[in-house]
C-alpha cells in the first residue's frame, strides 16, 4: 500500500508540474454518471459459494446495481490533441446476487457502497468533425470507501444490514479507459462519454481476487477559463 500511496504522490506532482506549465485554455465543470456496477474475480466465486451454502439454491446469479456519480471536472490542454484531465466524484457503487430455490422463489442480496473517487487521466482528441472532437480518456483512479451496507430481498421484505468496515478496503485505485466526444457551444463544451472501471485490488478483505467494475454513462458541460 505504501508504494501505491507514492505511486500516486508522484503521478499528482506530475499532472499538477504539466498543468501550471499548460495554463491556458483550462476548462472546469460538472459530470454526472448513470453506473452499472459489479463485482467479479476468483473471490467474489468462492463468496458466493460460502454464502449460499446454508441455504442450498438451485442457482445464484451475479447481478449489477444502477447506481450514480456526480462530482467535478477539470480539463488542462497540453496540445492540440493532447490534454490532462482530474475528477472528484461521489458515486454510488457495489454489486449484487440472486438465490433461485426450487419452488420458484429467490432472493437477491445487493451490496451498497459510496465512495468518493479522485480520477486522473490523459485525454486524447482523435477525430474532429466542424469542431466537434471525439477522444479517447485512460488513467488511475483513487477511491475512499464512505459508507456500504448489504439490502437482502426476501419475498417482498427489504432489510439493511450494515456490514462490517474492516471486511472492505477502506482505500483503493482503478485503472479507467473510455471514449467520448466534446460539443463546443459558444462559452462552454458539452460533452458525452462511455467509459469502464476496474479496481486493482480487492475489494472485500477477506477474500482475496474480489474487483468492482463500473460501466458508467456520463454526460457534463464545462466552461472554458
Amino acid at each position: 500500500m505504501r508504494n501505491q500511496l507514492n505511486n500516486i504522490f508522484i503521478i499528482f506532482i506530475f499532472l499538477f508540474s504539466l498543468v501550471s506549465v499548460f495554463p491556458e485554455s483550462n476548462s472546469i465543470g460538472y459530470i454526472s454518471s448513470l453506473t452499472l456496477p459489479w463485482y467479479s474475480g476468483g473471490g467474489w466465486d468462492d463468496f458466493l459459494e460460502d454464502s449460499s451454502q446454508e441455504l442450498s439454491p438451485t442457482a445464484v446469479e451475479n447481478t449489477s446495481l444502477i447506481g450514480f456519480s456526480l462530482g467535478l471536472i477539470a480539463v488542462s490542454p497540453i496540445n492540440r490533441s493532447l490534454s490532462l484531465r482530474c475528477e472528484v466524484l461521489l458515486s454510488a457503487q457495489g454489486g449484487g446476487y440472486t438465490f433461485e430455490y426450487p419452488n420458484g422463489d429467490s432472493d437477491a442480496n445487493l451490496i451498497s457502497e459510496i465512495n468518493l473517487g479522485i480520477p486522473f487521466s490523459l485525454k486524447v482528441n482523435v477525430l474532429s468533425v466542424q469542431n466537434n472532437v471525439l477522444y479517447l480518456i485512460g488513467g488511475l483512479q483513487m477511491s475512499a470507501l464512505l459508507s456500504q451496507a448489504e439490502y437482502a430481498q426476501q419475498g417482498a421484505v427489504f432489510n439493511k444490514t450494515k456490514l462490517d468496515r474492516d471486511d472492505f478496503s477502506i482505500l483503493n485505485f482503478s485503472w479507467i479507459g473510455g471514449i467520448g466526444v466534446d460539443v463546443p457551444h459558444r462559452d462552454h463544451i458539452i460533452f458525452l462519454e462511455l467509459s469502464y472501471l476496474r479496481e486493482t485490488d480487492s475489494t472485500l478483505i477477506i477474500y482475496e481476487n474480489v474487483h468492482q467494475n463500473v460501466l458508467k454513462m456520463s454526460c457534463g458541460i464545462r466552461w472554458v477559463l
